[in-house]
């Protein structure tokens, strides 16, 4: 007969086993739950496309406007899809629309509206990886910019006369694009930007940390190791704040105040670093993308003033 002493030795190999196991099966799962995390994060702010392709829902002529639509070409190889929408009576004014993350030419379709009536050209496009324009990667403004200068090269072989005095109205991502492109661009003479980002490495431990609810660590390290080995780059030498002491056309920053995607701070401090002619605005109750709504006439406004004052 086995004792209940003889049984003990079994029991205690078995216990030896699971403590041994169990670590090895907690640590197996937790790598990869973050690896998981990490191709979720890759995929959510590098592939836009694996999440949502938005389709244009609206087009110029549901605004009354006559417009043409036109490929352009970038200088990397990709087909990016736009709208020309002259204006009613000729013009050398033109207003160049970028729109944000996740969002397609006709975002700003109220404004092109507003802006086509006081008498500027206007041009919406959809940025690369978003809307109909080929891409399948979102590179925060480090490729972005090829896409505002192929419009730009467009306009100079197609219709230079839209060349003299271009502005450009950006939002977000946008944003980012156009403080790059227009270090770069002399033909850019005045920017509106609106809840721009300034710095991609605080804007990414913004959004794990703030908008993810994740810890510091491991996820911050993760997804910054992620973003250097997608884009190739120091993130520090492609962020705005890298270029907008570069600027010295006028620039406006309209924020949002209750911006939940972007940290307003990062408005203020591009702001503060900007030299020579420029202004600021906090629209108070905005959130990322409410700014119109929320501040209506005020915000047209103040945008229709803006341009007509930089450009004459």
């Amino acid at each position: 007969m086995f004792s209940i002493k003889s049984k003990r030795p079994f029991r205690q190999k078995i216990l030896l086993i699971l403590a041994l196991i169990l670590p090895l099966i907690f640590t197996t799962t937790l790598l990869t739950t973050v690896h998981l995390i990490r191709v979720i994060w890759i995929n959510l702010l590098f592939h836009p496309i694996l999440i949502l392709r938005r389709k244009t829902r609206k087009n110029p002529e549901n605004y009354g406007m006559i417009y043409e639509k036109v490929v352009f070409n970038t200088k990397d190889g990709l087909h990016l899809v736009g709208w020309l929408i002259p204006a009613p009576k000729k013009s050398n004014k033109t207003i160049i629309l970028c729109h944000g993350i996740l969002n397609a030419k006709d975002f700003f379709l109220p404004e092109a509206k507003l802006l086509h009536e006081a008498g500027f050209n206007v041009i919406a496009y959809d940025l690369r990886a978003h809307g109909e324009s080929e891409g399948n990667f979102v590179t925060f403004g480090c490729q972005e910019k090829y896409d505002l200068e192929a419009i730009l090269d467009y306009l100079k072989k197609n219709q230079s006369s839209w060349l003299k005095n271009v502005g450009i109205l950006a939002h977000s991502l946008g944003a980012a694009t156009a403080i790059l492109a227009a270090s770069i661009r002399k033909e850019i003479k005045s920017l509106i930007v609106i809840n721009c980002f300034a710095n991609i490495e605080d804007d990414i431990t913004y959004w794990v940390t703030k908008l993810g609810h994740l810890p510091y660590w491991p996820f911050v390290p993760i997804a910054l190791k992620s973003f250097r080995k997608e884009l190739k780059v120091n993130l520090k030498e492609i962020s705005p704040i890298s270029f907008i002491t570069k600027l010295k056309i006028p620039v406006f920053f309209m924020v949002s105040e209750k911006d939940e995607v972007t940290n307003p701070n990062d408005s203020k401090m591009l702001y503060e670093k900007k030299p020579g002619t420029k202004e600021i605005w906090i629209i108070p109750k905005a959130k990322h993308e409410t700014f119109h709504k929320v501040a209506g006439k005020e915000y047209e406004k103040k945008l229709l003033e803006y341009f007509m004052k930089h450009l004459r």
